[in-house]
């Protein structure tokens, strides 16, 4: 009799500490995705910055190669004279 509560009692632990793992498994999964979470509105925050410097970028260029092509037939039209 002694014996059969021992193992009960030992099976019982054995349960908690299954039960104490998988928590903590669940523990870790939730931290996890509280970075991945985290680390995704990051990329969102720098998609909309992103964004903005890349407009700029294209009318600075835009902005520059439409000067040099103007100054090009300016300089094209003085040859021609």
């Amino acid at each position: 009799m002694l014996l059969q509560r021992e193992e009960r009692i030992s099976s019982n632990m054995e349960a908690i500490e299954k039960i104490s793992h998988s928590m903590g498994q669940l523990d870790s999964i939730k931290v996890y995705g509280a970075n991945a979470l985290a680390f995704v509105s990051t990329f969102s925050s720098i998609d909309a910055g992103m964004k903005i410097t890349l407009l700029g970028v294209s009318i600075i260029y835009t902005s520059i190669k439409t000067w040099a092509l103007v100054q090009d037939r300016i300089e094209k039209r003085k040859k021609g004279k």
